[in-house]
């Protein structure tokens, strides 16, 4: 089974490193070689969404024309490294349930032109799974409108925020702040996790 592993990883590998597309550092081959299952399932997530990101990034341009000051951000598709660590975290290894490793946001000068704009947006990617957290704020007040998108032609599933300009701006910069956070969480996981192994072997051993 190994050996079966380690072929499939001398395949997948090259085309993982050579990505100009992930938000994150290149992957090594060493990562491929220590989760190659989980870089299987990536691999297959990652070669869809490099089109449904084109779609997204399409829809929100076009969206955004209609609007004065309309500002769109469509970052790379999610690293190797982020999306394992959040399947891990948050969905019990289920690849299934991930929906960030294409994402986007468009954002509006006011709240009139964010409504209509996401009316528009679902007319041409129909949205589902909406958070309107603009009726129903954060306990830290900030607010805007959340939604998951299908890609109809292969199914994968996205991430789509529609902001207001000014919050947007503050947004970032506390963005900061939780991206220290979630490292710090990670890495924590990440340690507990390999204790609880080291553990485990320890045992079986004795």
């Amino acid at each position: 089974m190994r050996k079966i592993y380690s072929a499939i990883i001398a395949i997948l590998a090259p085309m993982m490193l050579f990505s100009a597309s992930s938000d994150s550092k290149p992957t090594q081959e060493r990562d491929l070689k220590k989760y190659p299952l989980a870089a299987m399932f990536y691999h297959d997530l990652y070669s869809k969404s490099l089109k449904t990101r084109e779609r997204l990034l399409s829809t929100s341009k076009e969206v955004a024309s209609h609007f004065t000051g309309a500002e769109v951000i469509v970052p790379p598709l999610k690293g190797f490294d982020r999306t394992k660590d959040k399947v891990d975290l948050d969905y019990e290894g289920d690849w299934k349930k991930i929906t960030d490793v294409v994402r986007g946001s468009i954002s509006f000068q006011n709240i009139d032109d964010l409504k209509k704009g996401v009316f528009l947006f679902h007319s041409k990617l129909p949205l589902d799974g909406i958070k309107d957290r603009i009726w129903a704020p954060t306990p830290s007040g900030y607010i805007d409108i959340l939604a998951l998108f299908k890609d109809p032609v292969n199914g994968i599933v996205g991430e789509v925020q529609f902001h207001l300009c000014h919050i947007l701006r503050a947004k970032e910069k506390a963005h900061e702040i939780y991206e220290r956070i979630q490292k710090i969480q990670r890495k924590a996981f990440i340690q507990k996790k390999t204790m609880k192994r080291n553990r485990n072997q320890k045992n079986s051993r004795t």
